[in-house]
This record gives C-alpha cells, structure tokens and sequence, in this order.
C-alpha cells in the first residue's frame, strides 16, 4: 500500500502527477500487487499549531477538489494501479 498525499500548488500539475504514476507503475512492475491511497490535504492540525503559537506552513493552500482527485484516478486506473479506499 503506497499513500500519497494531494497538495494544489506542490504536487499537482498536470507533470507532477503523471511523474507520480510513472513511478508507481514502475513499483507495480516489481510487485503483483500495488493499492494507492489519495490523500487529500487537510488543515486539521490547524487548533494545534495555533495552540503551539507557531503559523500552519499549508494554511493558505487549499484541500484539492474532487475533480482532482477524480482525474488522478483515473490516470491511475488507465495504468491498472488499484485505488484504495481509506
């Protein structure tokens, strides 16, 4: 199980993501059976951070769509790597 996490801005141009799925095509080739979790970003941490007076380093980024997510799946699904649910 490979989990990756989604971050609009850092890891999700149209180049970024099919690096991402070139590289876990080549972890498919060596295993029989590889399951991706997307992750999406999220700012639940944010209460800690402000509770340890520090800023949130992702606080203006915002979570990726679903539209996103769905695209990269199925840039996924089109290499035969399994999504996994979480």
């Amino acid at each position: 199980l490979v989990r990756t996490v989604l971050v609009p801005g850092f890891n999700t141009s149209d180049d970024e993501l099919r690096a991402l799925r070139d590289f876990l095509a080549g972890l498919r080739a060596l295993r029989s059976e590889l399951r991706v979790q997307i992750l999406r970003l999220h700012h639940a941490g944010a209460p800690k951070y402000a509770a340890l007076g520090l800023p949130e380093p992702l606080a203006d980024v915002p979570p990726p769509s679903n539209d996103m997510q769905a695209a990269f799946e199925r840039l996924l699904a089109a290499e035969g790597i399994v999504v996994a649910p979480h």
